[in-house]
């Protein structure tokens, strides 16, 4: 459910791919104990390891055959909808963090296959409110839950209590100065911004 062109920037973010490959093997060999990794190197690896996720979660979705109207993008659009039910167009596409635009598009897509419904919002006339239909509600629980055995697969490297540490880190991350922004994380996909 992350943007691929942010990931790209980010991961390419002026450093060609040969560079990225040598300073990850130069910067792991010389690691010590004492000697904190280049930020940059963060950057690198952690946007790496995302998009390695991404496709891996991609590749296991088209292995088991979901059908493209359940595209990462689309995906994202269900989930909130599903999460908030009844969500303002303008309201997904600020917790999409996209453009009014492009939210009309994808939701006009769902809308001819099915998966969304839009209704009059009963406190304001002039605006419109979003619903999945009963199939997407069933299309959305069948990805939704080989999505978390795929996530499970992606994680398991990692013991539970290295999990639990990543997330600790991931929110002392979110703590920071990133989340004191004026952005912050207003397009975060797994928060309710209630």
């Amino acid at each position: 459910m992350v943007a691929s062109g942010w990931l790209d920037f980010w991961y390419d973010w002026g450093v060609p791919k040969a560079v990225r490959a040598k300073r990850s093997r130069s910067s792991r060999k010389s690691d010590s104990a004492s000697a904190a990794p280049a930020v940059d190197d963060l950057m690198c690896e952690f946007m790496g390891v995302a998009k390695a996720i991404k496709r891996f979660m991609e590749q296991r979705f088209s292995e088991n055959k979901f059908p493209p109207s359940l595209s990462g993008p689309r995906m994202g659009v269900l989930f909130h909808v599903q999460r908030n039910g009844g969500l303002r167009m303008g309201d997904l596409a600020e917790r999409l963090g996209v453009a009014a635009r492009t939210v009309t598009d994808l939701v006009d897509g769902l809308e001819r296959d099915g998966l969304l419904l839009r209704r009059e919002d009963p406190a304001d006339r002039r605006a419109t409110l979003l619903d999945l239909t009963p199939r997407a509600r069933v299309d959305f629980e069948r990805a939704h839950a080989a999505s978390r055995s795929f996530l499970a697969e992606a994680f398991s490297p990692l013991t539970g209590a290295e999990r639990k540490q990543f997330l600790q880190l991931l929110n002392k991350l979110r703590r920071g100065p990133i989340g004191k922004s004026p952005v912050g994380f207003a397009s975060d996909p797994c928060r309710s911004s209630d």
